[in-house]
């Protein structure tokens, strides 16, 4: 009896140890790919931080027109650069604390997609590479007016496209298409998907895809590519959205992302919640901006001036 007691306490004993050895192993990785990840970032936003810093000296030492516009371009991308990676950090933050809240608000579905595409499209033309689009025509019923988190949706596309665009070679294809699943009087389901010739992921890399601050190790890939948060986002907005997400990659030959979306059509007719603020109500009331950085308080005024 004592010997079976004993055989049962030793198996249970090295069953538990090889549980903690596991968990241990589990903490071990999350604890390095956080410290790669904060290694990554600081590397990832010093980069853009110098180009400004090395830019702005070059501004100021040049009287010409082009040099002058071409290197305020340079600023202005380097600066929407940093700005994203600082986005990712603060997303993810909110990610792991259970924050990341959705503000849906009446906006046409057609404006979403014409957003991305105005910023996703110079960025293809620039590598260069072909970017198709295949989505229904204008006089398409899908069209419609939707109740949606629309900086949420432009996030999600946003995303894919620009890591469709960064890991595709020069010559290669980017393709966005959109599919209506069904559509009725209350909501519109969508299939979209998001396709590249690029250079794929790794069968490996796919196990760990939706997983915080891991990145694929590639000879290949430039290190100035991302934080490695863009699809732990992405997935996460699609499922606070109610929707799913399938990504088949092959290595060396590109990645396909399927998204599928339902989104509830907004009960107010078009025309009225796609209807521009009435600005004239503001005519001759004063602003009062509060900013505790002087710097900040001189552009936003500026700024608020230029619209009078």
């Amino acid at each position: 009896m004592l010997l079976i007691v004993f055989i049962i306490f030793t198996i249970l004993l090295r069953r538990t140890k090889r549980q903690i050895e596991l968990k241990n192993a589990e903490l071990t990785a999350a604890s390095r790919a956080k410290t790669d990840f904060l290694s990554n970032m600081s590397h990832d936003i010093r980069t853009p931080m110098n180009a400004i810093l090395g830019i702005t000296t070059l501004l100021q030492h040049t009287d010409v027109p082009e040099e002058k516009e071409k290197y305020i371009n340079q600023i202005e991308q380097s600066g929407k650069y940093m700005l994203s990676l600082i986005n990712d950090a603060l997303d993810m933050s909110k990610i792991e604390a259970g924050k990341m809240t959705l503000n849906p608000q009446p906006v046409s579905n057609h404006e979403i997609i014409d957003h991305v595409l105005a910023t996703i499209e110079p960025l293809a033309h620039r590598k260069p590479i072909r970017f198709v689009v295949d989505i229904p025509p204008e006089d398409d019923p899908c069209w419609t007016t939707v109740c949606v988190d629309s900086v949420r949706m432009s996030q999600i596309f946003m995303n894919l496209l620009s890591n469709a665009v960064k890991f595709t070679p020069a010559g290669g294809t980017v393709t966005l298409k959109m599919e209506v699943v069904s559509n009725d009087d209350e909501k519109i389901a969508c299939h979209y998907t998001v396709a590249d010739s690029g250079i794929g992921m790794s069968s490996e890399f796919q196990k760990h895809l939706f997983e915080p601050f891991n990145q694929e190790k590639r000879e290949y890939i430039s290190h100035e590519n991302g934080t490695g948060l863009g699809l732990v986002i992405v997935k996460k907005l699609v499922d606070l959205l109610g929707g799913t997400i399938k990504i088949t990659s092959i290595e060396d030959k590109g990645t396909a992302v399927d998204l599928y979306l339902t989104h509830p059509k907004c009960t107010m007719p078009n025309d009225e919640a796609l209807k521009p603020a009435d600005l004239s109500i503001l005519a001759g009331k004063h602003i009062l901006l509060c900013e505790d950085n002087s710097l900040n308080a001189e552009i936003a005024s500026q700024l608020l001036a230029a619209k009078e």
